[in-house]
Order: C-alpha cells, then structure tokens, then sequence
C-alpha cells in the first residue's frame, strides 16, 4: 500500500487567492468529451450508455488541482449552505457494501481522515471555486440540460473508494491527479431512478431493478485526463490507485410536471367543463364507469392535446433550464465604471435566448430575465465568438441597429451584469 501524507498535498494554511481564472470560451463541452462529440454524446451516451474516454493531465490542468483544491477547502470553511458538506468513507471500492458507510465531517478533520486510510467527498465544491460554478453552469448550458448540475470533489488515499451502488443522476467523472480503478455497469440497472442504491449481496429488493451480477460490467483505471460517464442508475464501485482526486460533474433530472402544472392549471381554470368536473349521472356504477364520464375524461386529455399545439409550453421549457447549478446565491452588482477597452464576456457561454410574445427570454440561473425585442443585435452580439467585448462595440451596435438609446443600451447592460450574465472577462 502506497501511504501519501496529505498534509504535503493539503497542509498549507496561508490564503492567497490565484491568479484569475481563464475565460470560459463557449467550448467546455467539446474540450471535455474530446474526441467525442458532443452529438455522439448526447444521441448515444448521455443518460443511455456508459461513456469511457482517455484524456491527459494537459488537458484538465486549467480545470481544478491541489491548490485549487487546497484553496477551496479553506473558502469552504465560511460556506454555511447544507448543500455544501464533507463526507467520509472507510470502505474499499467492495463488490458490495454498507449504505451508512459514509459519515460527515468536518475541514479539521479532512487530512486525518485522509491520512487514515478514508476516502472524502466534498459535495457541490463549485460553492467554493468560483471557476467551477462557472463551468459548472456553461457545461450545463452547452447541453441545454433541464435538471441540475454539481460537482463532488472525491480524494482517496491508496486502496480506499466507495463500494458498489447507483446514483440517481448521470454521474460524469474527470480523473484530476492519481488513479482509480473502477467497475461499473455499461447501462442502467433501473431508468433514471428515484433515488440512490447501495449493493448488498444477496439482496432481494427488485425494486432497485437489474443487480450487478445480471449486467454487463466493465473495469477500468483511470488516469489524469481520461472521462467516464454512467447514465443513472448504473453500478459502479471504486478504488484508489495511490492517492487519488477526481471530480464528479453531476446532472441531477427533475420531473418536467413540476414545469407544466401552472399551463395546465391556467388551462383548466380558464374552461368551464374543467371548474365544473365529471358530469352528473344516474346510471348504476356497477363494474365499469358510466359512458358520459369516459367521454368527459377523454375529451379533458384532448385538451392537453391541444395544449401542445399553442406557446403555452414554450416558458415552462425555458423556465426549466434555470435550474443550472448549486453556486449559492446571486450576487447582486452593479456595472463597473471602467475605461473603454476593458473587456466583458458572457459568463456561461452560450447565452441562451428564445423571442416570445414580442420580447426575448434570457434562462440564466434560477430566473428567466425579460427584455424588450430591440435588444436582440446586442444579444446576437453576446452569442457570437469571439465572446469577449467591450462597452464601445456594444454601443455602435446599437447605434447602428437603431433600435436603441445609448442609455438605453447602457440601462440593459447594467442589468445582463446585475445578474450575473455577463461579467468582466
């Protein structure tokens, strides 16, 4: 066994924070799948088939480290949302496992567990790497994903991971330093489960769907660079080689009903034999139910029907690719008063946008943002690469489009920055 004493790795008390991060460039999902493209990714693999590429250490340098890591744990300490937290495992990547092996801990405690031969996990560590939330975010544009996106931070000393279990989300793991054996399912044992699943031999809830034994199962190591991608509800245990740090970009589904219920509710508030229910009867309910009411009940369900055919659906959709990723809060800023070649940039690329009703919809996290119809050249402009610009460009667009004030371009702008939709670069 190759002990590391990860107070080398991790011990540095000093804060200084890095360098500014590099500009998100609008192809974070293609540099990540390299050489698969995002197409192949999304028709193939993406909640359908396990995904295993090889990459290099080059490739994810700019992405996360030790340091980074380091740094992170210390921004941590000061974060007091519950959805960030540390958790702890003693187990081996077994073929089965304790689904209480897993305990939290606290930022005091990181290194000795470490050091003690455990594994942790730091859930939703882009709440303290502001280069990962914005990642996070652009990833999850790219892929116009409707649920959420996280990012886990799993570091491992030498023979310890976690043993075999779903999760109830496409779990997308990107090797950062060391190694890590993994076995895992190439498809799901159950479609988008509920929740998540620990193996246990010999177990006999079906209600888990397909267990280990019954399924193809590959095993691979990865090293720094390489990508593996589990749809939900795919086995997988796992196990460091040495000491070992990965990140696990998480895409968590939500149930679209939760998006369309204020359509229908609108749409059945709106018709009288909606508020007026099944009709009345006098027939005997005696084996089946009377014949006016399968007719009602029928002609309600074409209602939805018709309902597709409208744009009553088209905010509910775009609503739904708000909910990006866990960064906390949004900050609420003003735009800067800087000189006139400082540059801005989108800050997660693309920015996305659908014309509707006479005016331009803008998804950007957690909110859908509403601006007049006259701001799409400068919303064109935003979409284009290169993505950088700067406040001059923006105003002999508008200035040559018409469809704008100079202060009106500019009130705009103030809030796209507000709100965290573009930044400077």
């Amino acid at each position: 066994m190759r002990k590391t004493d990860f107070r080398t790795l991790l011990g540095n008390d000093s804060f200084e924070e890095p360098q500014p991060a590099p500009s998100l460039n609008g192809h974070e999902l293609d540099e990540l799948l390299d050489p698969v493209t995002r197409h192949e990714f999304v028709t193939t693999h993406f909640a359908k088939n396990s995904l295993y590429t090889k990459g290099s250490a080059k490739k994810i340098e700019h992405i996360f480290s030790w340091e980074k890591l380091r740094l992170a744990l210390k921004r941590g300490e000061s974060i007091t949302d519950k959805l960030y937290n540390i958790k702890a495992s003693f187990a081996e990547g077994e073929d089965s496992g304790d689904p209480h092996g897993a305990n939290e801990i606290s930022h005091d405690q990181v290194i000795e567990v470490l050091n003690d031969g455990g594994t942790i996990c730091i859930s939703n560590i882009q709440m303290a790497d502001p280069f990962l939330a914005k990642w996070a975010l652009a990833i999850s544009a790219q892929l116009n994903f409707t649920g959420t996106v996280g990012i886990n931070c799993y570091v491992s000393q030498d023979g310890s991971g976690f043993p075999m279990h779903y999760d109830a989300r496409v779990a997308t793991t990107i090797q950062i330093a060391g190694q890590k054996r993994w076995k895992y399912s190439t498809k799901a044992a159950k479609i988008w489960p509920k929740t998540n699943a620990v193996y246990q031999a010999g177990k006999t809830n079906k209600s888990v769907g397909t267990l280990p034994e019954e399924m193809e199962m590959k095993e691979v190591v990865l090293k720094p660079g390489d990508i593996l991608c589990l749809p939900a509800g795919a086995w997988h245990s796992a196990c460091g080689i040495g000491c070992s740090m990965a990140l696990n970009l998480s895409f968590s589904p939500q149930n679209y009903l939760e998006h369309i219920m204020p359509a229908l509710k609108d749409l059945a508030d709106s018709n009288p034999d909606w508020r007026g229910g099944p009709p009345a009867t006098v027939e005997k309910v005696a084996g089946r139910v009377p014949a006016e009411v399968s007719d009602y009940l029928s002609a309600r369900l074409a209602d939805f029907q018709a309902l597709v055919n409208t744009d009553s659906l088209v905010e509910p959709w775009l609503r739904s690719l708000t909910r990006a990723g866990y960064a906390g809060k949004t900050q609420i800023r003003a735009l800067p008063n800087v000189g006139p070649e400082r540059l801005f940039t989108v800050t997660a690329p693309p920015l996305r946008y659908i014309e509707f009703q006479e005016l331009l919809l803008i998804s950007f996290n957690n909110e859908i943002h509403k601006f007049p119809i006259t701001l799409t050249p400068i919303l064109q402009r935003l979409c284009a690469q290169p993505a950088n610009f700067t406040i001059p460009e923006i105003m002999a667009i508008q200035q040559q489009a018409k469809g704008l004030t100079p202060n009106e371009a500019i009130h705009y702008l103030q809030i796209l920055y507000k709100f965290g939709i573009i930044s400077l670069a």
